[in-house]
């Protein structure tokens, strides 16, 4: 699912599009001036429908700006060394709403690296266009030498309204990683270790929680929520992904209309949402 900044490979391609704006509201957001926000006298806890001025007023939250991107929208945390050796979250598969951007393409998922650097551990679900309202589990690791397709699970494939918890973690020692997904509503878990050592996909210089337009039209997900959004520490410390130093990212066209954008919380929070606004 990479494609982010220096790479252009995607899991899937979209073959036909339909313009439509989601039934939630598409209303285009003009962010705030950074003196504005140095002048915020105090944070907002609330989970507005809409991105608005008061949101942006976090005091001391490092998530102060948003990077426009025309593929990923969510959170990125991290510096420019390695500080994370894990990264989790809990999702519930979306609502079906195919019908209103046609054949669309998405996924939602939690990465090691990408950033920085070309290199990317990943897992998540992506929707399956050919089956409304089936979600599957699927893993990736790619670096700059080798943009290796995602492995798709079939075994794990979810209809609309599954709790779900999606990790990745890296093993510095033995140099594997290890993607995990439990399923709240069946109690069963999932597993996956990569059979050789693959040290050269790891960058843990950052840590992400995306939602991703991966063709021609984006997928309508409404409003996504992310909950227990950490990561590990190289001490194996487990933290809050906003104790973390890191932005939010939104999906923009290229006339830089909006198509979706996370939503701000206060400091130390694990949990934020995604708002999906529209097709293309």
């Amino acid at each position: 699912m990479k494609i982010k900044f220096l790479v252009s490979a995607c899991l899937i391609l979209g073959s036909s599009a339909q313009m439509a704006v989601a039934d939630e509201g598409s209303s285009a957001l003009e962010l705030p001036n950074y003196s504005d926000i140095l002048n915020c006298a105090e944070t907002s806890t609330q989970n507005t429908s809409q991105v608005n001025q008061p949101d942006y007023c976090l005091a001391a939250s490092p998530f102060y700006w948003y990077e426009n991107d025309p593929h990923w929208s969510g959170f990125v945390v991290g510096g420019q060394s390695n500080l994370y050796s894990e990264v989790k979250a809990h999702i519930v598969t979306p609502v079906d709403r195919s019908v209103t951007c046609g054949d669309s393409y998405w996924g939602a998922w939690v990465g090691i690296g990408g950033y920085h650097t070309e290199s990317l551990i990943q897992a998540g679900i992506t929707n399956n266009p050919q089956v409304a309202g089936e979600y599957i589990f699927f893993i990736e690791y790619l670096n700059h030498d080798n943009q290796n397709l995602a492995i798709y699970v079939p075994s794990q494939s979810f209809k609309a309204g599954v709790n779900l918890l999606i990790s990745v973690s890296f093993n510095q020692t033995t140099g594997r990683a290890m993607f995990y997904l439990m399923d709240y509503s069946t109690g069963k878990s999932y597993t996956r270790t990569t059979n050789g050592d693959v040290s050269s996909y790891y960058d843990g210089s950052s840590a992400e929680w995306i939602n991703e337009k991966n063709g021609p039209t984006y997928f309508n997900f409404g409003t996504f929520n992310w909950t227990q959004a950490q990561v590990r520490l190289l001490n194996g410390t487990w933290v809050d992904f906003g104790s973390q130093p890191g932005h939010g990212i939104q999906v923009t066209n290229s006339n830089g209309d909006l198509l979706s954008s996370p939503q701000f919380f206060p400091i130390t929070s694990s949990s934020f949402s995604d708002k999906f606004y529209q097709c293309f």
